[in-house]
């Protein structure tokens, strides 16, 4: 029984830490895509001031 106790602790600590991981994960996910769309909106910004003025 005890060493199931200690098995069952093990594995909720792996659960627990896997969820902080996916957390983590997600954030950065986030951040990439903030910076992408904040890339792609300049570009597209460049390019149509290009064609505008030429």
């Amino acid at each position: 029984m005890h060493y199931f106790g200690k098995k069952m602790h093990k594995t909720k600590v792996f659960l627990h830490k896997s969820e902080n991981t996916l957390e983590r994960d997600s954030d950065i996910i986030r951040i990439y895509v903030g910076i992408c769309n904040k890339v792609v909106s300049l570009l597209l910004h460049f390019v149509l001031t290009f064609f505008i003025v030429y």
